[in-house]
């Protein structure tokens, strides 16, 4: 019995010694994920071009001070950007649903940044209700993000370092 499993083990190792890794060496596309006013989400559960009138800030924008006062001290204060993107992060390795001040978005997958577009400026209520049954709520402000998010879909190919396509071994 163990000169058999001894002899399933080698060959088991032998094959696997061919078969090159086992995971891409790089990110890539995943088409699964969403693109547009709601990025990298999957099973959306909403419009996504519907979610810039669904959803309120829960508490407005907050300004900043400025880094330089004017001359006579009596500048104006800088005015909040009345629109901005709300980035919700997944930092967990099981995936979550996604809810916006009450309103179902859709999933994120593990350890997936996914992000809502051209919503008002100001802090709203994300809840995530995890695969596991954990639940928890964050309240996220809005930011002004430049780019898409990497990993993600065909948005994020042209930034990604292999330009979205598989390497080749």
């Amino acid at each position: 019995m163990l000169t058999c499993l001894s002899v399933l083990f080698a060959l088991g190792a032998v094959g696997d010694a061919d078969a090159g890794p086992k995971r891409p060496l790089t990110f890539v596309v995943d088409t699964r994920l969403s693109e547009g006013p709601a990025e990298n989400f999957t099973d959306l559960a909403v419009d996504p071009y519907k979610l810039a009138t669904l959803l309120k800030p829960t508490a407005p924008a907050v300004t900043a001070p400025a880094a330089v006062p004017a001359e006579d001290g009596a500048g104006p204060a800088p005015a909040a950007p009345a629109k901005g993107d709300l980035l919700i992060e997944n930092e967990r390795s099981y995936s979550a649903t996604i809810a916006v001040n009450g309103t179902v978005i859709g999933m994120l997958g593990p350890y997936t940044d996914g992000a809502l577009h051209n919503l008002k400026a100001g802090t709203y209520t994300v809840s995530f209700s995890h695969t596991t049954g954990y639940t928890y709520t964050e309240s996220i402000e809005t930011t002004q993000l430049t780019g898409p998010l990497v990993p993600g879909g065909r948005g994020a190919a042209v930034v990604l370092p292999n330009k979205g396509a598989e390497t080749k071994e």
